[in-house]
């Protein structure tokens, strides 16, 4: 059942600040559940540890630049872009520029600072996409911006996150509903997700003018379905896995009314054997998918997700608490940042919202019991 902004936001908070998990039902865990979760807690937390060390000085991130133990750049320059996810990182362990660790605390206050030097500001519309930055840098700046001003309550970046937000609708296409990465480009799912998720954050932070994109934003998917089946395409017009995750999740979060629960071929489609096996963004976004979903395909994806996370981390040296996997889809991009950055979101999405529906039982189990 979809649960009303105002309440949701204020359920988010407690489980940021108290760091635990709400599940979907009342039952007591299991003893390997109990174990599983408290290892992936330690995963964050170590993670958190390697993102600090790997701070610049200026209070940024860089995907790009090698810095003390950050042995594996890409070539993305927009630091915007690592500096927000590096931001909506730290907030999974309750971390604000006002509350939480203190060492946690000051690194994300000083990030925060950094975004701020990169923003534009003109008659109350804010451009946070800064320098080598596009739509997608700007989104998750409005994302870090609405979430902590959420969050807190500071006044200070009442204004500023009401301006990023201000841009965002402004960039959106008022024909197609979608975003294009950068001017001249045409809108596709691949500049989708964030933007949805950036109106979100502005919504659940009681800021006003979003309505609207929303609607607009629904619409787009639709036209990027192929066929009338559950399936979408990428920017290249192709069938593609990552780009119906990112459709399917965008539809769980905007929409009004209780969707249909996913059919067991999509969900083989996007959790089987033939799905992409090295790529961290994916992953992260079938996990917020299957999250907001629930029921049992949930937690299969989930406890096999957490399982390949707590094997491939770093465990010692300089790199302990990153992820880097050399055949990653987005390797030469990102690096080693991107990866650990992505495998950080996935592993911390319940502590983000609580999910947006509740399926008691999944399309699969629904037709083993009809046979």
């Amino acid at each position: 059942m979809l649960r009303s902004f105002r309440w949701l936001a204020f359920v988010s908070l407690v489980c940021l600040l108290t760091a635990a998990p709400v599940r979907g039902d009342e039952k007591p865990l299991t003893a390997k559940q109990f174990i599983d979760n408290h290892k992936s807690s330690h995963l964050r937390y170590r993670s958190t540890g390697w993102l600090i060390r790997n701070q610049q000085p200026d209070g940024g991130w860089s995907f790009a630049t090698a810095h003390k133990g950050f042995s594996k750049p890409g070539t993305n320059r927009s630091r915007v872009e690592a500096t927000s996810l590096a931001i909506l990182s730290m907030t999974g362990l309750g971390t604000t520029h006002k509350t939480g660790d203190e060492r946690y605390r000051h690194s994300c206050a000083v990030a925060l600072a950094f975004l701020a030097r990169q923003m534009k500001e003109k008659d109350g519309i804010v451009d946070a996409r800064g320098t080598h930055g596009d739509l997608n840098s700007h989104a998750l700046a409005t994302m870090v911006t609405c979430d902590l001003y959420g969050f807190t309550k500071d006044a200070d970046l009442k204004a500023v996150s009401a301006g990023c937000l201000k841009y965002l609708v402004q960039q959106q296409d008022p024909k197609t509903g979608g975003w294009p990465r950068a001017a001249g480009e045409q809108p596709s799912l691949a500049t989708h997700l964030w933007p949805v998720l950036a109106l979100l954050s502005g919504k659940m932070a009681d800021l006003d003018g979003v309505s609207k994109a929303e609607e607009r934003a629904m619409a787009f998917i639709d036209t990027q379905r192929i066929g009338r089946g559950p399936y979408y395409a990428d920017a290249q017009k192709k069938k593609s896995q990552l780009a119906t995750a990112r459709a399917l999740a965008c539809q769980f979060i905007l929409s009004s009314k209780k969707p249909a629960p996913l059919g067991a071929a999509v969900v083989e489609y996007l959790t089987g054997n033939d799905r992409p096996k090295h790529d961290a963004e994916y992953d992260y976004m079938v996990t917020m998918l299957l999250y907001h979903h629930q029921g049992a395909t949930w937690v299969k994806w989930n406890q096999a997700m957490k399982k390949r996370a707590i094997g491939s981390q770093q465990k010692a040296g300089p790199q302990a608490g990153s992820w880097y996997d050399p055949k990653d889809r987005l390797v030469k991009q990102g690096g080693q940042l991107h990866q650990t950055l992505m495998r950080v979101r996935a592993l911390s999405v319940y502590y983000h919202l609580l999910p947006f529906y509740f399926f008691e039982q999944d399309e699969e189990e629904k037709d083993k019991k009809s046979k």
